[in-house]
């Protein structure tokens, strides 16, 4: 009930969206920045492509057999929108990561300044230098 009375509070501030089938409610700016921003980097098990037998739903057989090479270990992917694209290792090394993406020349520009921004975020994150190579 308490819930209720404090969204009510804040809706006039609010703009509702759909997230995963559900409603949801975000500021108007945050709204629009999300929208067509599916470009991410996913590291060693994230939990999107882990518990599965297949995966199918997210990866080419030949993108799934470059990152599950046996052992049960995932390997880092780029994912767009949903999507496995490419197939990625991240080193990081003193204050220095270094994220080197297989296919990268298949990535078209607006791609390219997506996964720019994830590596970015990847160094700010782990409070290093992030390079894209």
């Amino acid at each position: 009930i308490e819930a209720r009375a404090a969204l009510r509070s804040v809706a006039d501030g609010l703009v509702e969206v759909e997230a995963g089938g559900e409603r949801a409610w975000l500021p108007p700016g945050r709204a629009r920045e999300r929208q067509g921003s599916g470009l991410r980097l996913l590291p060693h098990f994230d939990p999107y492509l882990l518990g599965y037998r297949r995966r199918d739903f997210a990866l080419t057989p030949e993108l799934h057999g470059r990152l599950q090479r046996g052992g049960g270990f995932v390997h880092p992917v780029v994912i767009a929108d949903g999507w496995g694209i490419a197939a990625c290792a991240i080193r990081t090394r003193g204050s220095r990561t270094a994220v080197e993406v297989d296919s990268a020349g298949a990535l078209g520009p607006g791609e390219r300044v997506a996964l720019a921004a994830e590596v970015d975020d990847l160094g700010r994150f782990l409070g290093t230098e992030a390079v894209l190579r």
